[in-house]
Order: structure tokens, then C-alpha cells, then sequence
């Protein structure tokens, strides 16, 4: 059976073992785990923040996680996490002293050209674990967010 579901703080690491799998040279990764596995439990944990999760059989397969507003999203996030984002800032400072400059920047997405009002929901971050690729878990998880933005409900 398969479901789209609000994931849990206990999906973490499936998140984060996912996101490996499917991002293997994107710039968060390169961030590592323990970078991944923060950022992902503050996206579960804010309210300005949907994550949900495609399900097989009960076994996360898939995950999406979304801005309910870009504008000003990430500044916020950090902000409402001041501590928790410290800490994972320190860590990278010592092991990837370059990549605090490029989180800087994508604060305020400063390394676009586009004059962005922010004013819309922003997918953050999508991926299928490889063996459910093509089975519609994607779309499933989009349309579900896509309906959890249309309503308002609070999650």
C-alpha cells in the first residue's frame, strides 16, 4: 500500500539516507549527514515548512519538502534557530571554511540575477529512493502539498 503522509522526526535519517542517494554531488550534501539531518529536523519542526513523505508498505520511500513562502524563508528559519544552526555553522567552518560564504548568499538568494519577490511556496528539496523510481510517488507528494497549500490547513 502506498501513502503520502506529514513526516515524522523518526523519518530523519530515511530522509537523509534518501537525499544522499539522490543529490550525491549537490552542496548540501557535500555538507554531510549530520548537516542534513539538522536541516531536515528544523524543516519538519517549523510551521513555515511542509515535509511529507511517500510511504510503501510503511517504509519511507520518498520524500518532499517545502517553503510555505519563499520570501524571506531561510533568514527566518536560521533566525527561529539561532542555536541549533550555530552549532552545524561551527562544524562547517572547520571542515568546509568556503561553504559559509555560498549559505550566506542563499539567504537572500543573492546569486541570482532575477529580481524575486518570494511571493510563492518553494520546493526545497524532492527525491524517490531509486527503487521506487516511475511509481508516482513525486507527483503524489506534490499534489499533496499542493492541497495542504490550497486549504491552509495547519500540519
Amino acid at each position: 500500500m502506498n501513502e503520502v503522509k506529514v513526516v515524522r522526526l523518526v523519518d530523519v535519517d530515511r530522509i537523509v539516507k534518501i537525499h544522499k542517494q539522490s543529490f550525491k554531488d549537490f552542496f548540501l550534501t557535500n555538507l554531510g549527514p549530520s548537516f542534513l539531518k539538522a536541516y531536515y529536523k528544523v524543516l519538519i519542526n517549523s510551521k513555515e515548512s511542509i515535509v511529507v513523505g511517500f510511504f510503501a508498505n510503511n517504509q519511507l520511500e520518498g520524500f518532499c519538502a517545502v517553503a510555505k513562502l519563499s520570501r524571506g524563508f531561510n533568514f527566518n528559519l536560521i533566525k527561529a534557530n539561532l542555536w541549533f544552526f550555530f552549532i552545524q555553522g561551527v562544524k562547517i567552518l572547520f571542515t568546509k571554511p568556503f561553504a559559509i560564504l555560498r549559505l550566506i548568499k542563499n539567504l537572500n538568494k543573492t546569486d541570482s540575477n532575477v529580481n524575486d519577490s518570494g511571493n510563492y511556496s518553494e520546493v526545497l528539496s524532492i527525491a524517490i529512493s531509486t527503487n521506487m523510481q516511475g511509481k508516482g510517488g513525486g507527483k503524489k507528494m506534490l499534489y499533496e502539498i499542493e492541497e495542504k497549500i490550497k486549504s491552509r490547513r495547519n500540519i
